[in-house]
């Protein structure tokens, strides 16, 4: 939605959008994740650690930022010939288990550690959307893969600046993967109305 209001020459009219579980303000969600970790949680970090490691300079070697034995396996893993689920099965104990402790201990601690300035620089909800759109952010509120918290920094961060958008709630009990049919059913259903 933001690239197609930002693109002068975008051929596409927006009647409506409806972004799902996302991980718009991912550098506010690492407390829960490690906190409250899921099967993906420490696969997901490796991805982030390894792919944003050459932009942000988070480690000079892996061994810097991930535990043995994984560390010298890790930018292999991560080398794009691997799928998802083998890397996510090689790669499902908690982050604490994966990250070095004093490497995980100072991302949580300085908020100025070059893994916070790089989250924050990926965040995606410090935007302010068309307010002719309708938006509604669906998310299942026991969301532990992206927490919910996500979608409700969104939503109050565009709600404030005047966007057209609610926070549909999919559920106390509904996490990640429950959500995913749900959200597409609600929106799809939302969609009709246009």
């Amino acid at each position: 939605l933001r690239l197609l209001e930002q693109d002068p020459a975008h051929e596409f009219k927006v009647t409506a959008a409806a972004p799902m579980a996302g991980p718009y303000a991912i550098s506010s969600s690492i407390d829960e994740v490690v906190g409250q970790p899921s099967r993906h949680s420490a696969g997901e970090a490796a991805y982030i650690l390894v792919g944003l490691n050459p932009i942000y300079k988070f480690y000079a070697r892996p061994s810097e930022a991930f535990q043995e034995p994984y560390a010298s396996k890790i930018e292999a893993l991560m080398d794009g010939s691997h799928p998802s689920p083998e890397v996510f099965a090689y790669l499902s104990m908690t982050p604490a288990e994966l990250i070095q402790p004093q490497f995980l201990k100072a991302i949580l601690l300085n908020h100025d550690h070059p893994v916070n300035v790089g989250l924050r620089a990926n965040d995606v909800f410090e935007w302010i959307p068309d307010s002719t759109i309708p938006i509604r952010l669906y998310h299942g509120k026991a969301d532990v893969e992206v927490p919910f918290s996500n979608s409700e920094k969104a939503f109050y961060y565009m709600k404030g600046k005047g966007a057209q958008i609610e926070l549909i709630n999919l559920g106390d009990t509904v996490n990640h993967a429950m959500g995913f049919p749900l959200a597409i059913g609600q929106a799809a259903l939302w969609f009709e109305t246009f």
